[in-house]
C-alpha cells in the first residue's frame, strides 16, 4: 500500500512539475500553491487544449472521484486574474490610504477577541484585586509572627487567598499573551503594506511574485447563486493571512 504522501508527491510529478515541464517547458505558476477549500488536498494543474491551457482540479477527486471530493475545476488563467486583480486593488488602497489598511488587517485579525480597550480595563482591574489580595496575604503571614492571628485562622483564610492570587495571575498570563499578539498582528500589517504597495501597476504575475505575496490559496467549487455560476478564491498573503471570506468568480 502506498503511503497517502508519497502518492501525492507522484501524483504531483505527474500531473505537474515534472511531466509539464517535459511537455511545455515548464509547469503553472500556481503550482503547489492552491489547495482545495473542502477536503485541503492540494488543487493540481495540467495542461490542456494542445498544451496552451492550464487547468486544476482537487487532487481528491482526481483519485476517487465524488466519494472523495468534488471537481473544484478552475482554469489557471480565471485564478490569476481574480488574484491579480486583488494585489493591485490592495496595493493601490496601501497607497491611497495605508492607515485605512493597517486598520482593515487589525479589525479582520481582531475580529473574535476582546476589545483592546475593554482588555485594558480588565487587566486594571485584576492588577488592582491582584495588588489587594497579595497585601491580604502579608497581612496574614504579619499578624501570624506578631501572634495576632493563630494557626487556625491562618490555615483557613491562606488557601483561600493563595488561590485567588494564582487564578489572577493566570488570567493577567493570557492579558499579556493577547497583547504580545496584537503587537506581532500590527508589526506584520506594517510589513505587509510595505510589501503589497509595490504591486500597484502589477500587470502580470509570476511563480516569484506569487511566492513572495502569498503563502496559500483556497479555492472552491462552482455554484450557483441566483443563476449564475460562481467560485469563492480566499488568498492567503504573506504577514497576515486571509483578509476575506474569499472572493467570487
Amino acid at each position: 500500500i502506498v503511503e497517502r504522501e508519497l502518492w501525492e508527491r507522484v501524483q504531483e510529478s505527474f500531473a505537474n512539475p515534472t511531466r509539464s515541464r517535459k511537455r511545455t517547458g515548464k509547469a503553472s505558476i500556481f503550482s503547489g500553491m492552491v489547495f482545495c477549500d473542502t477536503c485541503n488536498r492540494r488543487i493540481s494543474f495540467v495542461p490542456e487544449r494542445a498544451e496552451k491551457i492550464y487547468v486544476g482540479s482537487c487532487m481528491e477527486y482526481r483519485k476517487i472521484g465524488r466519494q472523495g471530493c468534488t471537481p473544484h475545476r478552475i482554469y489557471e488563467q480565471d485564478l490569476h486574474d481574480a488574484v491579480l486583480k486583488d494585489i493591485r486593488e490592495w496595493a493601490k488602497l496601501a497607497l491611497k490610504d495605508e492607515k485605512a489598511v493597517l486598520d482593515k488587517v487589525m479589525e479582520h485579525e481582531n475580529k473574535n477577541k476582546t476589545d483592546a480597550g475593554t482588555v485594558i480595563e480588565k487587566k486594571f482591574s485584576l492588577e488592582k484585586r491582584l495588588g489587594e489580595v497579595e497585601k491580604v496575604i502579608a497581612k496574614l503571614y504579619e499578624d501570624y509572627a506578631l501572634g495576632k492571628a493563630g494557626a487556625d485562622e491562618i490555615d483557613l483564610l491562606l488557601p483561600k487567598y493563595r488561590k485567588e492570587q494564582g487564578e489572577l495571575k493566570a488570567q493577567l498570563a493570557l492579558f499579556e499573551e493577547e497583547n504580545s499578539e496584537r503587537r506581532e498582528t500590527a508589526q506584520n500589517a506594517e510589513k505587509w503594506v510595505a510589501l503589497i504597495r509595490q504591486y500597484n501597476d502589477l500587470q502580470e504575475l509570476t511563480a516569484g511574485i506569487i511566492r513572495e505575496l502569498i503563502t496559500k490559496i483556497y479555492v472552491g467549487d462552482v455554484r450557483k447563486v441566483d443563476g449564475e455560476k460562481v467560485q469563492s478564491i480566499e488568498i492567503h498573503y504573506r504577514f497576515i493571512g486571509s483578509l476575506s471570506d474569499g472572493a467570487g468568480k
